[in-house]
Protein backbone atom coordinates (compact mmCIF):
# COMPACT_ATOMS: atom_id res chain seq x y z
CA UNK A 1 0.00 0.00 0.00
CA UNK A 2 2.93 2.34 0.80
CA UNK A 3 4.27 1.57 -2.57
CA UNK A 4 1.55 2.26 -3.89
CA UNK A 5 0.71 5.57 -2.31
CA UNK A 6 4.12 6.86 -2.98
CA UNK A 7 3.70 5.72 -6.77
CA UNK A 8 0.63 7.74 -7.08
CA UNK A 9 2.19 10.81 -5.33
CA UNK A 10 4.77 10.48 -7.72
CA UNK A 11 2.50 10.70 -10.91
CA UNK A 12 0.12 13.01 -9.28
CA UNK A 13 2.89 15.97 -8.33
CA UNK A 14 5.05 15.26 -11.43
CA UNK A 15 3.82 16.17 -14.84
CA UNK A 16 3.03 14.00 -17.76
CA UNK A 17 7.36 14.06 -19.32
CA UNK A 18 9.97 11.70 -19.45
CA UNK A 19 10.87 12.95 -15.87
CA UNK A 20 8.07 11.24 -14.11
CA UNK A 21 9.05 8.56 -16.42
CA UNK A 22 12.28 7.56 -15.14
CA UNK A 23 11.73 8.65 -12.14
CA UNK A 24 9.62 5.66 -11.91
CA UNK A 25 11.80 3.65 -13.95
CA UNK A 26 14.15 3.93 -11.51
CA UNK A 27 12.59 4.10 -8.41
CA UNK A 28 10.71 0.45 -9.92
CA UNK A 29 14.28 -0.87 -10.64
CA UNK A 30 16.01 -0.03 -7.18
CA UNK A 31 12.77 -1.67 -5.47
CA UNK A 32 13.11 -5.11 -7.44
CA UNK A 33 16.73 -4.83 -7.31
CA UNK A 34 16.59 -4.49 -3.51
CA UNK A 35 13.99 -7.20 -3.38
CA UNK A 36 16.22 -9.38 -5.14
CA UNK A 37 19.07 -8.88 -2.71
CA UNK A 38 17.16 -9.15 0.18
CA UNK A 39 15.39 -12.66 -1.09
CA UNK A 40 19.13 -13.87 -0.48
CA UNK A 41 18.52 -13.36 3.64
CA UNK A 42 14.72 -13.77 3.48
CA UNK A 43 13.34 -15.36 0.68
CA UNK A 44 10.89 -14.43 -1.90
CA UNK A 45 7.50 -15.95 -0.51
CA UNK A 46 4.04 -15.16 -2.23
CA UNK A 47 1.59 -17.05 0.49
CA UNK A 48 3.42 -14.98 3.02
CA UNK A 49 4.12 -11.84 1.59
CA UNK A 50 7.32 -11.65 2.64
CA UNK A 51 9.15 -8.27 2.48
CA UNK A 52 11.86 -9.19 -0.01
CA UNK A 53 8.20 -10.63 -2.54
CA UNK A 54 6.51 -6.70 -1.74
CA UNK A 55 9.84 -5.27 -3.13
CA UNK A 56 10.38 -7.53 -5.64
CA UNK A 57 6.82 -7.42 -7.26
CA UNK A 58 6.80 -4.02 -6.21
CA UNK A 59 9.32 -2.75 -8.04
CA UNK A 60 8.46 -4.85 -11.36
CA UNK A 61 4.82 -2.95 -11.08
CA UNK A 62 6.37 0.36 -11.19
CA UNK A 63 8.49 -0.65 -13.88
CA UNK A 64 5.13 -1.97 -15.80
CA UNK A 65 3.41 1.37 -14.76
CA UNK A 66 6.21 3.40 -16.08
CA UNK A 67 6.13 2.07 -19.26
CA UNK A 68 2.38 2.24 -19.46
CA UNK A 69 2.61 5.86 -18.33
CA UNK A 70 5.10 6.25 -21.32
CA UNK A 71 3.02 5.24 -23.72
CA UNK A 72 -0.34 6.51 -23.08
CA UNK A 73 0.09 10.10 -21.02
CA UNK A 74 3.99 10.92 -22.35
CA UNK A 75 3.84 9.88 -25.90
CA UNK A 76 -0.18 9.88 -26.43
CA UNK A 77 -0.95 6.96 -27.77
CA UNK A 78 -4.38 6.01 -26.16
CA UNK A 79 -6.44 4.06 -28.33
CA UNK A 80 -4.83 0.29 -27.22
CA UNK A 81 -6.17 1.50 -23.67
CA UNK A 82 -9.74 1.22 -24.55
CA UNK A 83 -10.32 -2.12 -24.05
CA UNK A 84 -9.08 -2.13 -20.04
CA UNK A 85 -10.87 1.50 -19.89
CA UNK A 86 -14.27 -0.30 -20.27
CA UNK A 87 -13.35 -2.94 -17.98
CA UNK A 88 -12.27 -0.06 -15.35
CA UNK A 89 -15.53 1.53 -15.32
CA UNK A 90 -17.61 -0.90 -13.86
CA UNK A 91 -14.36 -3.08 -12.29
CA UNK A 92 -15.94 -4.02 -9.42
CA UNK A 93 -18.81 -5.11 -10.99
CA UNK A 94 -17.10 -6.75 -13.24
CA UNK A 95 -15.11 -9.04 -10.76
CA UNK A 96 -18.32 -9.70 -9.08
CA UNK A 97 -20.13 -10.68 -12.56
CA UNK A 98 -16.96 -13.39 -13.05
CA UNK A 99 -17.74 -15.19 -9.61
CA UNK A 100 -21.42 -15.19 -10.48
CA UNK A 101 -20.78 -16.56 -13.86
CA UNK A 102 -18.55 -18.97 -12.60
CA UNK A 103 -20.67 -20.12 -9.91
CA UNK A 104 -23.76 -20.61 -12.48
CA UNK A 105 -21.87 -22.46 -14.99
CA UNK A 106 -20.91 -24.76 -11.98
CA UNK A 107 -24.54 -25.24 -10.93
CA UNK A 108 -26.17 -25.63 -14.70
CA UNK A 109 -26.07 -29.23 -15.14
CA UNK A 110 -26.15 -30.90 -18.92
CA UNK A 111 -26.85 -34.56 -20.03
CA UNK A 112 -23.75 -35.90 -20.98
CA UNK A 113 -24.82 -39.54 -22.21
CA UNK A 114 -25.70 -41.29 -18.88
CA UNK A 115 -24.44 -38.67 -16.58
CA UNK A 116 -24.68 -34.80 -16.24
CA UNK A 117 -21.90 -32.79 -16.02
CA UNK A 118 -21.67 -28.60 -15.50
CA UNK A 119 -21.63 -26.35 -18.16
CA UNK A 120 -18.42 -25.09 -16.86
CA UNK A 121 -17.03 -29.10 -18.21
CA UNK A 122 -19.07 -28.96 -21.16
CA UNK A 123 -17.77 -25.98 -22.77
CA UNK A 124 -14.09 -26.37 -22.09
CA UNK A 125 -15.12 -30.23 -23.09
CA UNK A 126 -16.83 -29.18 -25.95
CA UNK A 127 -15.67 -26.23 -27.45
CA UNK A 128 -12.25 -25.34 -25.98
CA UNK A 129 -10.42 -28.77 -25.86
CA UNK A 130 -11.09 -29.84 -29.64
CA UNK A 131 -9.92 -26.37 -30.84
CA UNK A 132 -7.10 -25.81 -29.05
CA UNK A 133 -5.97 -28.76 -26.99
CA UNK A 134 -6.06 -29.21 -23.24
CA UNK A 135 -3.20 -26.84 -22.79
CA UNK A 136 -4.23 -24.03 -24.84
CA UNK A 137 -7.98 -25.40 -24.55
CA UNK A 138 -7.64 -23.76 -20.61
CA UNK A 139 -6.32 -20.24 -21.83
CA UNK A 140 -9.24 -20.31 -24.71
CA UNK A 141 -11.72 -21.22 -21.68
CA UNK A 142 -10.47 -18.25 -19.51
CA UNK A 143 -10.31 -15.87 -22.77
CA UNK A 144 -13.82 -16.44 -23.75
CA UNK A 145 -15.02 -16.41 -20.13
CA UNK A 146 -13.11 -12.85 -19.92
CA UNK A 147 -14.38 -11.58 -23.17
CA UNK A 148 -18.05 -12.78 -21.95
CA UNK A 149 -17.64 -10.53 -19.10
CA UNK A 150 -15.67 -7.46 -20.94
CA UNK A 151 -18.95 -7.41 -23.34
CA UNK A 152 -21.10 -7.32 -20.93
CA UNK A 153 -18.89 -4.36 -19.24
CA UNK A 154 -19.15 -2.51 -22.45
CA UNK A 155 -23.05 -2.34 -22.88
CA UNK A 156 -22.82 -0.92 -19.54
CA UNK A 157 -20.51 1.48 -21.01
CA UNK A 158 -21.88 2.54 -23.86
CA UNK A 159 -25.08 2.94 -21.93
CA UNK A 160 -22.85 4.99 -19.00
CA UNK A 161 -24.14 3.17 -16.37
CA UNK A 162 -21.63 2.88 -13.45
CA UNK A 163 -22.36 0.47 -11.07
CA UNK A 164 -20.71 0.87 -7.32
CA UNK A 165 -20.43 -1.55 -5.05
Amino acid sequence: MITGFYTGELIGKGSADGKTVLKLALLGAAATGLGLLWSLIFPINKPLWTSSYVLYTGGLAMIVLAIIFLIADVLKFQWWGKFFLIFGTNALFAYFLAGIWTRLMLFIKIPAGNEKITLYNWIYEHICVPVAGNLVGSLVFALLNLLLIWLFALILYRKKILIKL
